[in-house]
């Protein structure tokens, strides 16, 4: 989530231990919009699983002109599969659409693809940077690398205390906002809590843990061009809202 990989061979034990009575096998399909470029215990996140599946979107890691994507997989056969229905489901028999880049974006999509490595790079300095300076404010909890993973800190991911969660974290933000000048945002909460179509055919399902986590996280702004300087003062911005919140 936010440029850091699941653990990918505990899901693959839990997918190969349960299979289905009818269609067999479970796949495992990864959700990497957020963490192209990133490495998960000696490979590029996208190699475990059956499939991943990439966005290239204007705000991602790298992007095609805006839209796009890519969708990684060794499975010749749901290779072959996703070759057909990308154009109207020539060749198989069901329901295909349109889902074809156009050859421009392919091409910007092969130079920012060989400048994504050099982007991460720059991105993590500062996230890393960003951890020195915050890593002794008891109140955050802050991103993580676990051995032999590479996060691509897509977003820089805080939570904040339990009690905080809700009124207390939103008007952290504003404050932060307001009074520094330092914008974050909170990506993401549960999907239903934000989309009523979703919302309302859920029956009055919850997920309660996500929702408690979604009410604490927030995201400060993090960006590969920001100087050394502004991330400093970000970190401190971050640091005096804690202590207002705490005093106020």
């Amino acid at each position: 989530m936010n440029g850091l990989s699941a653990d990918m061979d505990a899901l693959q034990e839990v997918a190969d231990r349960h299979q289905h009575h009818t269609h067999g096998k479970i796949l495992l399909i990864g959700d990497v919009a957020r963490a192209c470029g990133g490495g998960y215990k000696g490979t590029k996140i996208g190699k475990k699983g059956d499939m991943n599946i990439f966005s290239f979107h204007s705000m991602k890691l790298m992007t095609t002109l805006g839209e796009g994507g890519m969708i990684t997989t060794d499975d010749p056969d749901i290779a072959k599969k996703m070759r057909e229905i990308r154009m109207w489901g020539h060749g198989v028999d069901e329901w295909g659409g349109n889902y074809k880049m156009t050859k421009i974006q392919a091409a910007v999509g092969i130079v920012q693809l060989q400048r994504l490595d050099e982007m991460i790079d720059a991105r993590r300095v500062r996230a890393l940077q960003r951890t020195e300076l915050l890593q002794d404010v008891p109140e955050l909890t802050i991103p993580t690398e676990p051995p032999a993973y590479k996060h691509t800190y897509y977003l820089y991911t805080c939570v904040l205390p339990e009690a905080w969660a809700g009124e207390k974290r939103d008007r952290y933000m504003t404050l932060l906002m307001e009074d520094y000048g330092v914008g974050s945002g909170v990506l993401n909460r549960p999907t239903y809590q934000d989309r009523p179509f979703l919302k309302k055919h859920l029956n009055g399902q919850s997920c309660p843990r996500s929702e408690q986590l979604g009410g604490r996280l927030f995201c400060p702004s993090l960006h590969p061009l920001m100087t050394e300087e502004d991330n400093e003062y970000i970190a401190a911005a971050m640091t005096e809202c804690i202590e207002r919140i705490k005093t106020g």
